[in-house]
């Protein structure tokens, strides 16, 4: 089923039900870059210093830092990270972890087609309270996919930013 039409079943699901979330579904197109591989802790934390970051997280060995809005990374660790997810300038996703001696550097980027029938995902948006009270919640765009062997599925999860809070 092309994902024009299951917008179509969703919007009328949604409007018999008068669901809110399911009005919240859209199209979209999602794009992993190439994978990156660092091997050594100094180009993780070169390639950290020259990323433009607008906000994110990131888990270092003796803590995690949450980057706000200005970006400002504190790069005075001994370690490098060992993961992180960091909204860029740029308007893309990028996730970093740290698995088998070896650290995974992935960009994603989420554009909106101009048309439903181009979609290759459809998205909402979903939100996790932060551990820290009064800390803003962690925002992702939830991804759907309708896969042959299970159907409509779950498949990823790309954080966008941070949502309301006392910070």
């Amino acid at each position: 089923m092309e994902y024009q039409n299951i917008l179509a079943n969703i919007e009328h699901l949604a409007t018999q039900t008068g669901s809110n979330e399911l009005k919240n579904i859209r199209p979209i197109i999602i794009n992993y870059a190439k994978p990156e591989t660092l091997n050594a802790e100094q180009d993780v934390i070169n390639q950290l210093q020259k990323t433009e970051i607008h906000c994110g997280w990131i888990t270092w060995p003796d803590k995690v830092e949450r980057i706000e809005a200005s970006g400002e990374l504190s790069l005075d660790h001994t370690m490098a990270p060992l993961e992180g997810e960091l909204l860029l300038k740029n308007g893309n996703s990028l996730r970093l972890n740290y698995r088998n001696g070896v650290w995974n550097w992935l960009e994603i980027t989420i554009t909106e087609p101009d048309t439903p029938s181009e979609a290759n995902a459809i998205a909402d948006t979903i939100s996790f309270e932060s551990r820290e009270k009064g800390q803003p919640s962690l925002t992702y765009t939830r991804i759907w996919k309708d896969l042959p062997e299970t159907g409509m599925t779950t498949t990823d999860a790309i954080f966008i930013g941070f949502t309301g809070g006392n910070a």
